[in-house]
């Protein structure tokens, strides 16, 4: 039997939950049934692109614009000629793009990743999502309260929703009971998007420093928020005691040096 092939598309790769997802899901992609390949339209940090796959690296500009649609054309050149029987997308502009060339270049299976509560639906983001759901066959969400928020706020037909669960591999995460002293309390959480909240770690740490003023903040990721979050700390005191580390490649043995965590 041949192997499916599968286009991949996402706006670029960061290390970021989604993106780092879909490169252990491209590494971990049984190769004797897919022929991964993969779309990536923005900046990309080409250490995290897997080896096990073709990657094509595009810079899109706006999608409406004249050249947007050249590519748009181009894509859909390279999906008919390369016979791509799946295309998963991942982000609103990689949906409208590769969703759209999909459409026309007529692949048969065509997946929409949705992922988060669409925090970033505005009247028009709204109206524009609907038209490119429109387009895809089938919908991957991460838990069910996003496919019923999805279903409700889009449009999307229930049936061709299907929950997958972010995996954990617990072996990676051991559990060390703590019992000293609280000094470093810490987020992590690129600074690319609102819905991290990191500015609210930020508010909150500011009250706790006034009565535990020894603890050190620490915050994991950067992004274009970042000049922005740093003002807010010093607007409310604490930038002293804040620690911007930036992008961390082993997060998980950063995460050994403080004793709480914190999700906002």
């Amino acid at each position: 039997m041949n192997e499916k092939k599968i286009l991949y598309c996402i706006d670029g790769l960061v290390r970021g939950g989604t993106e780092l997802q879909l490169v252990e899901l491209i590494k971990r992609l049984d190769k004797t049934k897919y022929e991964p390949h993969l779309l990536t339209i923005r900046e990309t940090d080409k250490a995290l692109v897997p080896r096990e796959c073709r990657h094509i690296e595009w810079t899109v500009p706006s999608l409406m614009s004249p050249r947007g649609l050249l590519f748009l054309i181009h894509l859909v050149r390279i999906l008919r000629r390369e016979k791509i029987d799946i295309v998963q997308t991942f982000f609103q502009d990689s949906t409208i793009f590769s969703g759209t060339a999909a459409k026309i270049a007529g692949v048969p299976v065509r997946i929409a990743s949705c992922r988060d509560m669409a925090f970033w639906s505005s009247s028009f983001e709204g109206r524009l999502m609907k038209l490119a759901y429109r387009q895809m066959t089938g919908f991957i969400c991460n838990a069910n309260a996003v496919r019923d928020h999805f279903c409700q706020t889009f449009g999307i037909d229930p049936l061709k929703t299907t929950v997958i669960y972010n995996g954990v591999d617990q072996s990676l995460l051991p559990v060390n009971e703590f019992k000293a002293t609280v000094t470093d309390i810490g987020i992590v959480g690129n600074m690319t998007r609102q819905v991290k909240r990191t500015d609210l770690f930020i508010k909150a740490a500011a009250i706790v420093a006034k009565k535990y003023p020894a603890i050190r903040w620490h915050i994991v990721g950067d992004g274009q928020l970042r000049p922005e979050l740093e003002k807010l700390a010093e607007s409310f005191g604490v930038k002293q005691q804040f620690i911007f580390a930036g992008r961390v490649d082993d997060v998980s043995s950063f995460l050994e040096k403080l004793q709480i965590g914190v999700i906002c």
